[in-house]
């Protein structure tokens, strides 16, 4: 019969508390260099499930960390981790908001949770925030596919030239103000031609009909050696692009179980899914005109960079 041993040895440890027995973990799986931030360019389907078997080591972590906190019987619990945009350590939040539900125990979304208490960004706006400041020289102009979030809040006071705008869905005016937000459609924007260094979208592409117009687009605004980094929601283990909805004729045709997401802008009807990606948008990237196009996965213990091998993409002009 086997056992987890690490669930005995730490849970009935008497006074030891769950964020003492996290650290004993760390120490217990990683030496100092494991625990560093560590990114993989990847370009296709095999080579992330390369890395992915690579890095098992960190898959079997997670797991214990979520069979620690469904033995502790608590529902919020802290990781402490460095925050790039706090630029110090936090006590990350995890809880078990929209938690991977199977038949043992619940897996924290660790994608869209790890928040941190003090700017209030969760662990893709924390790391798409490191990548931000990794290409950030003085003097770029820098564009971001929001506005009103966390995120973009905490980035305009480090970055001065900074600007986002909101897509709220289909039918408003490029360019107009609604409510004192800026709106543009990504795939038919009113920005002129080579204006951004670098162009950033946090999971927003999902909602826009015309994705690869948006591609175009995002090409079109971009200086030449500007950079678009995004991250979209991706299924990994697909090569191609599932829509679940079409715009035809003004009209929308579900080819899937609707999915919605809130509308970043409070009293807007909330947004469709139109798309999950898979590894052709690469393909598609490169056949808009970009270069240097790779996802990039990535894993940090030390900064609280959890999931199951996150990615996101990057592509040059």
């Amino acid at each position: 019969m086997t056992r987890n041993l690490m669930r005995r040895d730490i849970n009935y440890l008497p006074g030891i508390e769950v964020e003492e027995a996290v650290e004993i973990m760390r120490h217990c799986f990683f030496d100092d260099t494991e625990v560093e931030t560590q990114e993989y360019a990847v370009s296709n389907v095999e080579e992330f499930q390369q890395r992915y078997h690579e890095l098992l080591k960190y898959w079997r972590y997670e797991r214990c960390l979520a069979e620690l906190y469904a033995g502790s019987g608590n529902t919020v619990f802290k990781y402490y981790g460095r925050c790039e945009i706090c630029n110090s350590i936090q006590a990350l939040v995890v809880d078990y908001q929209s938690a991977e539900r199977g038949d043992g125990p619940r897996h924290p979304n660790w994608r869209e949770r790890l928040i941190c208490p003090n700017c209030g960004c969760n662990n893709r706006q924390r790391f798409i925030a490191h990548i931000v400041f990794q290409n950030y020289q003085p003097g770029m102009r820098v564009l971001m596919h929001e506005q009103r979030t966390l995120i973009f809040q905490q980035l305009q006071k480090e970055l001065p030239q900074l600007e986002g705008f909101e897509y709220m869905g289909e039918g408003f005016a490029s360019g107009a103000y609604y409510d004192g937000v800026r709106y543009e459609n990504p795939s038919k924007c009113s920005y002129e031609n080579d204006e951004f260094d670098v162009v950033v979208s946090n999971d927003v592409l999902a909602h826009v009909p015309d994705y690869k117009g948006a591609f175009a687009e995002v090409l079109r605004i971009l200086k030449k050696g500007g950079r678009f980094v995004f991250s979209v929601p991706f299924n990994a283990n697909s090569m191609t692009t599932e829509i679940r909805a079409l715009v035809k004729e003004n009209a929308i045709e579900y080819i899937a179980e609707p999915w919605y997401h809130p509308n970043p802008v409070e009293g807007y009807p909330p947004m469709l899914v139109y798309q999950i990606f898979g590894w052709d948008i690469l393909q598609q990237l490169k056949d808009c005109g970009f270069t240097n196009v790779y996802g990039k996965a990535y894993y940090g213990i030390k900064e609280g960079y959890l999931g199951y091998l996150p990615l996101y993409f990057e592509a040059q002009k």
